[in-house]
């Protein structure tokens, strides 16, 4: 049974293109895996300890968990380049720091076509205003994808993060509407956290 990966020097290493007979068994390996995980949304070949160019993100939709593949992609354009705050990744538990990355950008991928690839292009992006209506699950795919491609050329988290802005996080992110930490109520209901510690 393939486990993920924490070490560097596996990590960096640079992963090469997967052909059509290694890939099913691959993302099966990967899906496998990353259903196990709650707090994934994206995990790579090399991050199970193979140098294959392959990568899966995890999707929550009406009908249970999907996965988008990646087979053999790479980046055409990118554009509106970005701090991302609290960037983690699975092999790196515990760990998260702020990245660079892009609102807009498109890549080319394989997509399996019976036993052999066709080739796909695809656009992402990441909201550049609050105003922007997006799902929560493209908007963090968006970030989880880019990640992912950075795994494929062995460029690993702690080495991308911005120098000096790096952080452990004991317990999950608190969001601005979720119950407050403290455990304060108010007619009987738990305090956002905006409305009570998050004030700060």
């Amino acid at each position: 049974m393939n486990k993920i990966i924490t070490s560097v020097d596996i990590l960096k290493q640079v992963s090469e293109p997967v052909t059509p007979e290694e890939a099913p068994k691959i993302i099966e390996a990967l899906e496998n895996q990353l259903s196990k995980c709650d707090n994934g949304i994206g995990l790579g070949a090399i991050q199970l300890g193979i140098p294959k160019r392959v990568f899966v993100i995890k999707k929550a939709g009406r009908n249970g968990t999907t996965f988008d593949h990646f087979i053999n992609p790479t980046f055409v354009d990118s554009s509106g380049e970005f701090i991302f705050l609290g960037e983690g990744c699975l092999s790196f538990p515990g760990l998260y720091l702020n990245t660079r990355r892009f609102h807009h950008y498109t890549i080319e991928r394989d997509v399996l076509d019976g036993k052999t690839f066709r080739r796909e292009t695809d656009y992402f992006y990441y909201p550049e205003t609050s105003d922007e209506r997006i799902s929560r699950d493209e908007a963090i795919g968006s970030i989880a994808v880019q990640h992912e491609m950075d795994h494929m050329v062995g460029k690993i988290l702690p080495e991308y993060g911005l120098k000096n802005e790096s952080f452990i996080r004991d317990n999950p992110k608190v969001g601005r509407n979720d119950p407050c930490p403290c455990g304060a109520m108010k007619d009987g209901k738990p305090v956002k956290y905006k409305k009570c510690c998050g004030k700060a």
